[in-house]
């Protein structure tokens, strides 16, 4: 049999005024070139729902503010309030430490995929303080394409039964929050503590981990004479570094194991080695 959760909704421990932050204020929403404006209005609602303030449209096809889709709940949400609209993937997640593609795709080209479980152990679950995550929605009618999941860190997806074999945006959208609300939740009330080590220095962001990829693929031009059996290790190590929870020192020090090996091929590139802090 499994376990029940049981959480106590309405309580002072549910007010984000007596905690003095929202709970899930480490999450983003990106949803990708939605199609409806209420499918819009639903997840700013479902946001506001699960103390998620940060919520991202990439080239949404939709008259996105269109008020006649609002209830007073949505369009008074903070996240709708904040609503930044991208015109690519990459630069809506580009400076989060984690990207989860929510996705029906399998195989080698979805990262790292799991099964939506709020008593998981993944990476942005095993800091004692919350890693900056990004959940990821596709397209209405067909998701999101391979390129949209291989931009990601890790893939996930929701099981449903046989008769249906997909969530409507929204509905996606209240399934992965309520996933993340109840971990943090779990968490904070003391039925499980995160794992891992404290540590001084901050989780690397995407864009940092991807400075790097760049450094390595130079490197390796130079030192592997088959384009096509290189490209291949990349993509492996990419797939490592993505979902990895190095932090900027970590990434520092591989920085300079790569400026030593390479010290007389490949200069290192301005603006690659991140700072500390």
């Amino acid at each position: 049999s499994h376990p029940c959760f049981r959480f106590p909704f309405g309580s002072g421990f549910v007010s984000s005024s007596t905690r003095g932050r929202r709970m899930l204020s480490h999450v983003r929403v990106v949803l990708v070139s939605p199609r409806t404006s209420e499918n819009v209005a639903a997840a700013a609602r479902a946001c506001e729902a699960f103390e998620c303030d940060d919520l991202r449209l990439v080239r949404p096809r939709c008259r996105h503010r269109d008020d006649a889709h609002l209830s007073s709940v949505s369009r008074d949400a903070s996240s709708w309030q904040r609503l930044r609209v991208h015109e690519d993937l990459h630069e809506a997640i580009r400076d989060t430490t984690f990207a989860v593609a929510y996705t029906r795709r399998a195989g080698g080209m979805c990262p790292h995929l799991h099964v939506a479980d709020a008593r998981a152990t993944l990476p942005w679950r095993t800091r004692t303080s919350p890693s900056s995550l990004a959940l990821v929605f596709g397209r209405e009618e067909s998701g999101l394409n391979d390129v949209e999941v291989m931009a990601c860190t890790h893939g996930c997806y929701l099981p449903t039964g046989s008769r249906q074999g997909s969530l409507n945006l929204s509905h996606a959208v209240c399934v992965a929050l309520s996933d993340e609300f109840r971990h943090v939740v779990t968490c904070h009330e003391g039925a499980t503590r995160p794992f891992g080590r404290t540590r001084t220095h901050r989780q690397a962001r995407l864009e940092e981990k991807e400075a790097w990829l760049r450094r390595l693929d130079e490197a390796m031009k130079h030192t592997d004479g088959q384009p096509h059996e290189r490209k291949r290790r990349l993509r492996h190590v990419e797939r490592w570094m993505k979902r990895s929870d190095v932090d900027v020192q970590e990434l520092q020090a591989l920085h300079g194991i790569l400026t030593g090996l390479t010290a007389h091929h490949v200069p290192p590139m301005q603006g690659d080695v991140p700072n500390q802090h």
